[in-house]
Order: structure tokens, then C-alpha cells, then sequence
């Protein structure tokens, strides 16, 4: 994924560093109340980065006064989302490849 200066000023991004490397980030489109990208470097996944980003993401949407969002998951990340929270409500398309339907998910913010 590349997230270029017009994706930066378009939405929100937040970054986790690790000896001055970003090793995850998470994105919010503000407009359609969407997490718009939850990205963990996989050399980092499976050491609870996943679960620390998560509880800073809520924590973001709850200062910016999200009471609730969709996203689009990868589906091999559903059961991450689901441990997590998030209700599956259905599918929406993929916008990388067009046969691909991804989990849609609303996450409540408590």
C-alpha cells in the first residue's frame, strides 16, 4: 500500500514507529465515518501491535466524537476485527480487485 502527501491530506493518518520505522498506521475517512486503512507491517503481526493500534483507534474516534464506523476488511483480518468488536453487517467491493467481495464490518465506540 502507498500513502502519498494527497491521501495524507485527504484523511487522518495515524502512525506507529518502532527505532524511527513505521511498523502500522490506521486512516479514517471523517466524511463517510469509515476506518479507511489499518495497516501492521507483517514482520509485526501476532506480537499485539494489532490490539495496541485497535485501542488507539478507538481512542482516536472517540476524541473526534465517532460514535460508530464501518470498514472494509481484508478477509483474512475478519476474525481479528470480530475478536475486537466489530459486527460483520455484510459485504462491500473490494476497490483493488474488482471479483473480490471484503467483509463489512460497524464497530460501535463505546
Amino acid at each position: 500500500m502507498t500513502v502519498t502527501v494527497e491521501y495524507i491530506e485527504q484523511y487522518p493518518v495515524y502512525v506507529l514507529e518502532k527505532d524511527s520505522k513505521i511498523i502500522a498506521f490506521y486512516s479514517f475517512d471523517l466524511k463517510n465515518t469509515k476506518l479507511e486503512a489499518l495497516f501492521i507491517d507483517p514482520d509485526y503481526i501476532g506480537k499485539g501491535i494489532g490490539k495496541l493500534l485497535w485501542l488507539d483507534l478507538l481512542g482516536k474516534a472517540k476524541e473526534l466524537n465517532i460514535k460508530e464506523f464501518t470498514l472494509g476488511s481484508e478477509p483474512n483480518a475478519e476474525g481479528f476485527y470480530l475478536k475486537m468488536g466489530a459486527n460483520k453487517i455484510g459485504y462491500t467491493a473490494s476497490t483493488v480487485f474488482s471479483d473480490r467481495n471484503l467483509p463489512l464490518m460497524k464497530v460501535k465506540v463505546i
